[in-house]
């Protein structure tokens, strides 16, 4: 039996955008400023630009997805990867900017908000990573976003960890802190635990204030994550994750009283030789899942 062929690998390439246009250029020509409102500071570091460019790592068999293009300041170092490219702008002014001025056939600008309410992704981004899959390509996300709408965007891309192959993702400090800390940690929360147990994280570069325009009140980074699982976390232990949370501070067994009355804790303690006064907030992520499973198999049996 012949072995099938690997696709090609695209060489790594620096492209060097010889007309790029900064942003701090580009968007008092088009009559407004910055709205704080929403979120709005612009990469002005073409290096940097670069540098994000790179680091996508885009092969021959890619798409890519990026949200939040704002002036096209990145969008510009993408294009001439030549692979399927969607930029989801939310700012409907920018949005018909960039059909405007940036052509392509492989390029598609798409005017709305990246989140359909707080529970789910935009439809047509949703049917756009469905139309990849279905190429074979491999899915890349590319995003400077609101610090605001991190999670939810997080949150909504693990129910499709089969339609996506990696995001970089320019954060603020905090945000990464929070997502790749440990349990017992003041940062360790929601996110640490569905960060530790469906994505494959790393930090890639500190990025200063005067990198943007206007200059944030944060200190930001790039990171890069990438699914682990094919299979989503189900929506009953997100909420079941919230729940103990919200009462972090609390031994687990106080908060489990309010929340599955009917589990035997003292098992599981035993079990797995944990302490009696354990507190939500130090319970591992394996653990937060194996809980979360056994409450639920207690609850069908009974």
């Amino acid at each position: 039996m012949e072995a099938t062929a690997k696709a090609p690998m695209m060489k790594k390439r620096t492209f060097k955008v010889q007309n790029w246009v900064s942003p701090k250029s580009v968007v008092p020509q088009l009559g407004f400023s910055p709205l704080k409102s929403l979120g709005q500071n612009f990469l002005i570091e073409k290096p940097l630009l670069e540098y994000i460019s790179e680091q996508a790592n885009v092969e021959e068999n890619d798409a890519i997805v990026e949200i939040g293009p704002g002036t096209g300041a990145l969008t510009q170092h993408l294009i001439p990867y030549e692979v399927p490219t969607l930029c989801l702008e939310l700012d409907k002014g920018l949005a018909a900017y960039l059909k405007q001025t940036y052509e392509s056939p492989q390029l598609s600008i798409l005017h709305g908000d990246v989140l359909a309410g707080k529970h789910d992704l935009h439809p047509e981004l949703i049917s756009y990573f469905m139309e990849q899959k279905k190429a074979g390509r491999g899915l890349k996300l590319i995003s400077n976003l609101p610090y605001n709408i991190l999670t939810p965007l997080l949150i909504n891309l693990l129910k499709y960890l089969d339609l996506w192959h990696s995001g970089l993702f320019l954060v603020q400090k905090e945000f990464a802190d929070r997502l790749m800390a440990k349990e017992g940690t003041k940062a360790y929360s929601l996110l640490s635990v569905i960060g530790t147990l469906f994505l494959k994280m790393e930090r890639l570069k500190k990025v200063g204030r005067n990198c943007f325009w206007p200059a944030p009140s944060v200190e930001s980074l790039i990171i890069r994550v990438s699914p682990t699982s094919n299979t989503p976390p189900k929506e009953e232990f997100i909420l079941f994750l919230k729940a103990l949370f919200i009462h972090r501070r609390k031994s687990l067994a106080k908060v489990l009283k309010q929340i599955a009355p009917q589990f035997q804790l003292d098992l599981f303690i035993e079990e797995h030789g944990l302490s009696s006064g354990l507190r939500a907030e130090s319970l591992p992520p394996h653990l937060m899942l194996q809980l979360f499973n056994d409450i639920q198999k207690s609850s069908v049996s009974t």
